[in-house]
């Protein structure tokens, strides 16, 4: 019992889901194509300088280490904004980061849902990468 606790407390977000050209890998398996069902979505912003992570917010309203709000920082002009879905695939939760292009493309199909008297943690969706050289892009399809 008390190692549950621990570990629970130690990793208590869920993993990442890294997107590659060849699609998406997760312990050592690589699938270009997996149905999933989103269960939330977030906006995180992130301040690079030279390779190095400056400054980072994981509700895209407050900074994680100074607790400064985004919209009153001088810096938030430079800081980049990204779309990080939850989503349950096989019955395990994971993190998808999305790059700038999947993001348009899930913002896109999340009007789409939405239009249709739908929110996309109602329906089950298939995601899909497609290779654009060094990076892969997510789109996304109503499954049922």
């Amino acid at each position: 019992m008390h190692d549950d606790l621990e570990a629970r407390y130690h990793h208590t977000s869920p993993a990442f889901l890294k997107v590659m050209p060849e699609g998406f890998t997760m312990g050592g398996e690589t699938v270009s194509c997996i149905e999933v069902s989103i269960q939330d979505e977030q906006v995180e912003r992130k301040l690079w300088d030279q390779g190095r992570l400056l400054c980072h917010s994981r509700d895209g309203r407050r900074a994680v280490k100074t607790r400064k709000p985004c919209r009153v920082c001088r810096d938030q002009l430079r800081c980049t904004s990204q779309i990080v879905l939850y989503v349950l695939y096989d019955n395990t939760p994971y993190r998808i980061p999305l790059n700038y292009t999947s993001a348009e493309n899930y913002l896109a199909y999340r009007r789409e849902v939405m239009n249709g008297d739908a929110d996309p943690t109602d329906i089950m969706t298939t995601l899909h990468v497609t290779p654009r050289g060094s990076w892969g892009e997510v789109s996304f399809t109503k499954l049922f």
